[in-house]
Parts: C-alpha cells; sequence; structure tokens
C-alpha cells in the first residue's frame, strides 16, 4: 500500500475516533447542561437538532474553500474556530 494512502487512512481514523470520544463525552455533559441552563427535557430535545443543522451548514461551507485549497489548508483554521467559539 502507498505510504500516502496510509497516511490518509490514519488521518481518517484518528479524526473520527476524536469525534467519537467527543460526542461520547458530550453525552455524559447533558444533564448538567440541562441543569445549569435551567431546561427541561422537552427544551434541550427541541434545540438539540440545531447541531445537526450547524454541522450540515458548516461542512456545506467548508466543501468549496477544501476542493479549491485543499483540507490541509481549511481544517487547522476551521479547527481553531471551533475551539474558540467553544470556550466563548
Amino acid at each position: 500500500m502507498d505510504r500516502k494512502i496510509r497516511a490518509g487512512r490514519l488521518a481518517a481514523l484518528a479524526r473520527l475516533a476524536l469525534n467519537g470520544f467527543l460526542l461520547g463525552v458530550w453525552r455524559v455533559h447533558i444533564p448538567g447542561i440541562e441543569e445549569r441552563a435551567g431546561a427541561g427535557h422537552a427544551a434541550l430535545g427541541r434545540l438539540l437538532p440545531l447541531l445537526g443543522g450547524g454541522a450540515f451548514a458548516g461542512m456545506r461551507a467548508a466543501g468549496p474553500p477544501s476542493d479549491r485549497s485543499g483540507a490541509r489548508t481549511v481544517v487547522p483554521p476551521g479547527a481553531a474556530f471551533v475551539r474558540a467559539s467553544a470556550s466563548a
């Protein structure tokens, strides 16, 4: 197998593993978030689809720049933006 393909597969695996880990961490904290926000199950249930909508919009927005200049130039600034918005 080509070294470049193997590196790409490893990078994809690492990204997916990190994504799964972060999703697991998020799910564990849902009750605490409900309590701190003062929201009930119904209110949070209505807001959670916004996460999917935001992910969809972000992927649609990141696609064309990634096609033009490559993922290597788009992913690091995107990750920095997500990190900054999560800590705000």
